[in-house]
């Protein structure tokens, strides 16, 4: 049992996430280049990233804020 699911106040927490960058990706483009981007979920959250063009190293830099009911939650 993790300490959140044992608090009685069932206070929320919230996770902060940051996409900094890819490296060495697949071309999938004709151009042999992609358009990348990342998707983030948690449970019924679902968030992703910009769309990239023509890169295989993307740069995102982006921030992403998900609530969290329990420290069991799935993260993908």
């Amino acid at each position: 049992m993790d300490s959140l699911d044992s608090n009685p106040t069932k206070k929320p927490l919230t996770l902060f996430v940051k996409i900094i960058q890819a490296f060495n990706l697949k071309a999938v483009d004709a151009n042999g280049l992609s358009d990348p981007y990342c998707i983030l979920k948690l449970n019924n959250q679902k968030k992703s990233t910009s769309v990239i063009g023509e890169s295989l190293n993307p740069l995102w830099d982006e921030y992403f804020i998900f609530d969290i009911n329990s420290l069991n939650d799935d993260i993908a």
